[in-house]
């Protein structure tokens, strides 16, 4: 058929054929405790045990975690994964055996364990010393693994464990079955009824495998998945165990009560109930995988297949669980409420000559002998050959006018900052030049102190963006000196910021004799939280009206939600651009009012004063407003270097300009809360969000303002939301996997409610700023030992001991780098610098570390999936382990990684020692080698005679090297060159020789 038709040969690609492994890896290797001085717990869930020395006490210990225990994420409840309650039955079981107490007489569950998505907890389960009557206390705690050592382990679980005194074959009457005359029950989609009450079983709690009913009993068979393979390391595995209790919820609706089922109806619906109390636990048989089980009332007995008995319990007790307990412990996940505090820091004792500093002074307020208007009058002066680059330039940014309005004075504060910024980072001049940016009254470093300049505030959060960008160039300085005499202060004697800029921190306050560094910090907050329990709000008015802006946004909306379900407001004024015409808002208007609120959508432009104030104006009075909660806010993200007049103005607008007409319009208002939805980006900086983090440094100040004007003010600055939710909702994968290296982790909405809570009751006297995060302290820990953790975040893991400066570091690196590349020869140095630059590349992009392989050193960055953001963080890296100065736009210039690679390769070639130097200690080296490996030839070796020829021909050539290079020149060391006869020559002979050439000891 196809004899006729042309054929055509099809080219292979180029390029290699790219393999990827999908095989799943262990999560974490086996630890020997005994290296530890522990042993063995021999249990799944822990791993060591340990005897208190002189109290008879013993700690059992453990590492709890849907990656090492994948069995657990099988187990969720609205939509948070816990560590069933059978679980901690199982722990407990386990402690007393290992104590001779094998009866858990009584356990009653505190606090839900949630166990997060990424990491695990580390679990402790302690048994006290026996008491008079052979009784021991048995407490379960509970944190996330790498906690701070001041972080406190919460208390899941308690009770009694006791000797046992009644015979090990109880009788369970289940030898015959099915039970006689019981009623089946019907178990079409009862796991899927279970999931809409909120109770989320996967496959491996998907245990009941047929169901009776009998008067006031239930039977049921359970077993556990035939992939389950480890049942028998357990007492009884807790999905089996938590499979037997389901049968509870068989039974029809009308019988529930009766049988102490797992839902129950309050007013708002029904709520799942999860175990809270067991009595009488008794294990008679360990490690089964089915059982036949039988309820009555809350005593529980199972028996395996022979009627053996396997496990009673005595009693059970069950209580509803709501959302806001499955976040409230510590160990249920990281998300608390943090704040800055300012702690004193130190420099060095030693430090330069202060009386001839290489500094410029830029600023409005700077005069004198090397001060300039502006950088523009700088880059003049230094390129008319007037002023050699600096080394630092201090820039003074403007003092606040107290006649223009705080928008506009905010504006030229970050304009003045932005302009001194940019030009560090784009003109090659000042490639070497660190900046230091000093404000006044810009922070509050105590509860006692007032943030004086809002524009300056706002300059510290666009710096530390910048700071990000651009690591270790950038030092930002809070001083209290009036800006009429900085100039003086600064310049006479000077010592004062030359102590401060060897303090090896980026943010500094100066306040008397003290310089002091932000530190984050967890606000202590408690809460416990009871089945039903609703949160007041102190001093909300329930009859007033509280205002929500960004209020039809998807955040607004929980938001809205949470303050009638949880708090109890009923009246609300939802205000955004688009008012009722947004999607969903007629549906949450309905829903709120069926929960007895009275929601107001309003059409409002925000940042319109005029606007603001008539929405105001429309709030009735016999419901006044008492209460603000801004929460709208727009991105515009770009670089430092590329940010304009319009990314800024956009989101200032939403986010500042908004909160200042708020607080002007409402200051001579009575009311309860003024809370304003900030950002972390604002405190800590965040890369490509300079505008973002100015507008929500504002914000935090403006809390600090309005209190020190004796009004309500709370700024939370906020980390990323799942969900789709807040500002993150439109973030890329590289964006996310950013965040999650550098330990930042989505709050899901529930936990992002529960700590608005936390907040909101915590802001009477409490700090005007708090910041709701969830931290990954493994992750902090990391970067912590890499020498990558923000100095901000110090305080909450352990650094190590000594610490470089960041261009320290970098020079270290550099110059180990070099030593191994210089040994390499050219082939080997590129294929290195490739590799280097594509296993940055893959850790930039999400990937991981085995994944370098996998990126094309030919292809474009571009193709790869870089933006400008991925594109400054891989030049960061890059530049931190070459400590070489590579521009913004380096990943642009050299657009493959190929590409970069031989730039790299080109800049370093710079630094290598000399042609000579490097060749001899290359070829001494090999010399060395050489007579070592000869040394181990033996005597009678029949290869003795090739190996001399080997020998001969290298010292001919050499030899004859030497002659093109000099013709006069003989050889240095007297003999007679490349005529020496080599024929009849001794290998010692020959030693000898090689040691004359390469002028090694004993030639002489």
């Amino acid at each position: 058929l196809f004899e006729d038709q042309p054929t055509h040969p099809i080219d292979l690609p180029t390029y290699p054929f790219q393999h990827k492994h999908y095989w799943m890896h262990a999560t974490q290797d086996t630890v020997d405790v005994q290296q530890a001085g522990l042993e063995s717990a021999e249990h799944p869930l822990l791993g060591a045990v340990v005897e208190l020395p002189g109290s008879e006490s013993v700690v059992l210990s453990g590492r709890l975690s849907v990656e090492q225990q994948p069995w657990l994420a099988d187990h969720a409840v609205m939509g948070t994964v816990l560590f069933p309650g059978t679980g901690f039955v199982e722990l407990a079981i386990r402690a007393g055996d290992e104590v001779n107490c094998p009866v858990l007489d009584e356990l009653t569950l505190h606090n839900p364990l949630a166990l997060p998505e990424h990491g695990g907890v580390a679990v402790q389960v302690m048994t006290a010393a026996p008491d008079q009557n052979g009784h021991r206390h048995l407490r379960i705690h509970a944190r996330p693994e790498h906690a701070t050592p001041d972080e406190e382990w919460t208390l899941h679980a308690e009770g009694i464990l006791t000797p046992d005194t009644t015979p090990t074959n109880t009788p369970t009457d289940m030898e015959t079955w099915p039970p006689a005359h019981a009623t089946p029950l019907p178990l079409d989609e009862f796991y899927d009824r279970l999931a809409k009450q909120g109770l989320h079983y996967g496959s491996v709690f998907q245990g009941v495998r047929a169901a009776w009913h009998r008067a006031d009993e239930v039977f049921a068979e359970v077993e556990l998945p035939a992939q389950t393979t480890d049942a028998t390391s357990y007492g009884i595995h807790p999905a089996l165990l938590d499979a037997a209790l389901h049968a509870a919820l068989l039974v029809p609706d009308d019988e529930n009560d009766k049988n102490d089922g797992r839902s129950e109806r309050d007013e708002d619906g029904q709520i799942p109930s999860v175990p809270f109390a067991w009595n009488g636990v008794r294990l008679h048989t360990s490690g089964a995988s089915a059982l036949r089980v039988r309820i009555s009332g809350g005593a529980i007995s199972a028996a395996d297949a022979t009627g053996t008995p396997v496990i009673t319990v005595e009693s059970l007790t069950t209580r509803p669980v709501t959302s806001d307990q499955l976040t409230t412990t510590g160990a249920n996940a990281s998300g608390s409420l943090y704040r800055l505090d300012w702690v004193p820091v130190s420099a060095p004792a030693s430090l330069a000559d202060p009386a001839a500093p290489d500094w410029a002074v830029v600023g409005r307020a700077a005069s004198g002998p090397g001060a300039y208007p502006d950088m523009a009058a700088l880059l003049d002066a230094v390129g008319s050959g007037d002023l050699p680059v600096p080394e630092t330039v201090l820039v003074v940014v403007a003092d606040q006018d107290p006649v223009r309005p705080v928008p506009e004075t905010v504006r030229a504060s970050v304009d003045g900052a932005l302009d001194a910024l940019r030009t560090l980072l784009t003109d090659a001049r000042l490639e070497a030049t660190r900046l230091v940016l000093a404000t006044c009254g810009a922070v509050a470093t105590a509860a006692d102190e007032s943030v004086t300049d809002l524009g300056h505030a706002a300059v510290w959060g666009l710096a530390r963006a910048a700071q990000e960008e651009e690591p270790g160039r950038i030092v930002l300085m809070d001083l209290p000196t009036p800006y009429t005499s900085l100039h003086t202060a600064l310049h006479a004697p000077m010592l004062t910021l030359q102590t401060a800029l060897a303090a090896d921190e980026p943010q500094l306050a100066l306040r008397g004799d003290r310089l002091l560094a932000p530190r984050l910090t967890r606000q202590p907050a408690r809460t416990t939280v009871e089945a039903g329990q609703r949160h007041e709000a102190p001093d909300w008015d329930r009859d007033g009206t509280v205002l929500i802006t960004g209020g039809t946004g998807g955040l607004g909306r929980q938001i809205a939600r949470h303050l009638v379900t949880e708090h109890g407001m009923r009246h609300l004024v939802l205000a955004g651009r688009r008012g009722i015409e947004a999607p969903g808002v007629s549906d949450l208007v309905a829903e709120l009012a069926e929960l007895g609120a009275r929601t107001t959508i309003a059409a409002c432009d925000i940042t319109d004063r005029e606007a603001i104030a008539g929405l105001l104006a429309d709030i009735p009075a016999e419901h006044p407003l008492t209460a603000v909660v801004h929460s709208a806010g727009v991105l515009d993200n770009a670089l430092i270097t590329d940010l304009t007049p319009r990314h800024l103005d956009n989101v200032l607008k939403a986010k500042a300009d908004a909160a200042w007409h708020l607080h002007e319009l409402t200051r001579s208002l009575d009311l309860s809360a003024f809370v304003l939805f900030s950002s972390a980006a604002g405190a800590l900086g965040t890369a490509g969000q300079g505008n973002y983090a100015a507008a929500n440094a504002f914000l935090d100040a403006l809390a600090h303002h309005r209190r020190s004007l004796g009004l309500p003010g709370q700024s939370l600055g906020w980390g990323p939301w799942s969900g789709g939710l807040g500002m993150a909702g439109d973030l890329a994968d590289t964006d996310r996997s950013r965040m999650l290296r550098n330990g930042i982790q989505a709050l899901s909405p529930d936990e992002g409610l529960r700590l608005f809570s936390m907040a909101v009751r915590a802001a009477p006297g409490g700090d005007p700023a708090l910041l709701p995060l969830r931290l990954d302290l493994g992750a902090l820990r990391a970067q912590a030992q890499a020498g990558n953790l923000p100095t901000a975040l110090r305080g909450l893991v352990p650094t190590p001991s000594s610490r470089r400066t960041a261009q320290d570091a970098a020079g270290n690196n550099g110059r180990a780098l070099t030593a191994r590349l210089a040994a390499l020869s050219d082939n080997e140095r590129e294929r290195a610098l490739t590799d280097l630059v594509r296993g940055h590349v893959a850790a930039v992009l999400g990937h991981g570390t085995g994944e370098a392989t996998a990126i094309e050193a030919h292809h474009t960055f571009q193709t790869l999936g870089f933006d400008s953001l991925t594109a400054i963080e891989l030049r960061n890296q890059i530049k931190k382990v070459t400590g070489l100065h590579l521009s913004a736009t380096a990943v642009f210039d050299y657009p493959s990684p190929a590409a970069l690679a031989r730039h790299l390769g080109e800049q370093l070639a710079a630094q290598w020692p000399s042609g000579h130097g490097q060749s001899l200690r290359s070829v001494l080296a090999e010399a060395d080698r050489l007579e070592a490996a000869l040394a181990a030839v033996p005597q009678g070796d029949g290869e003795l005679t090739r190996i001399t020829g080997r020998l001969e021909t290298l010292l001919r050539r050499w030899h004859g090297r030497l002659a093109d290079a000099d013709p006069d020149a003989g050889p240095t060391d007297g003999s007679t060159g490349p005529t020496t006869d080599l024929q009849s020559a001794t290998d010692d002979e020959l030693f000898e020789v090689l040691d004359a050439e390469l002028g090694l000891p004993g030639s002489a």
